[in-house]
């Protein structure tokens, strides 16, 4: 019911007809799925995807913020808002790439900051692993952008300039 609900919101948000994307990105990320809750039913929610941050000198656990959307019926109440404190308070390195622009402002509100990520190179990279390196197995980066912008939220006072990360899906 809780899986079936998901998808339901995905679906209204993102209005993608790929249903065969959909379909392995539930079977191979849904455990990843956070969502709040009104009764039993889903409301809002986001995939929050295990990836890693590799530099020159170290290896850091990250998320990668995808798919975050609300039901139609219940958004601007503060769902959104509420899932995104929630995850800042878990995790210590979040990434995102928001789906328009006029969401980079929106993020922002929450501490987030831009950068440039590159589908090449770059010292700095940001690398999918568990059911999200496996769905990426399955589909590709699909990443057609040279660069795009990428948002991140760390809780260390640092900044990124550029991020390597070519499995944004967007």
């Amino acid at each position: 019911m809780v899986k079936r609900k998901c998808r339901k919101i995905y679906r209204e948000a993102f209005k993608d007809p790929d249903l065969s994307f959909e379909r392995l990105l539930f079977k191979h990320c849904y455990k990843y799925c956070v969502s709040i809750k009104r009764g039993l039913s889903p409301v809002s929610m986001y995939f929050a995807l295990p990836c890693v941050l590799k530099t020159d000198n170290e290896r850091r656990n990250a998320i990668y913020f995808y798919a975050a959307a609300t039901d139609e019926k219940y958004r601007g109440r503060g769902y959104m808002a509420e899932l995104i404190k929630r995850a800042k308070k878990k995790h210590d390195l979040i990434f995102l790439r928001p789906a328009e622009p006029s969401l980079i402002s929106y993020y922002s509100r929450f501490g987030f900051k831009t950068a440039t990520a590159t589908e090449g190179f770059s010292e700095i990279e940001l690398q999918p692993f568990g059911g999200y390196g496996e769905l990426i197995g399955k589909i590709g980066s699909g990443e057609k952008e040279k660069e795009y912008v990428l948002m991140y939220y760390s809780k260390k006072e640092e900044a990124f300039d550029k991020i390597g990360f070519a499995y944004s899906m967007n």
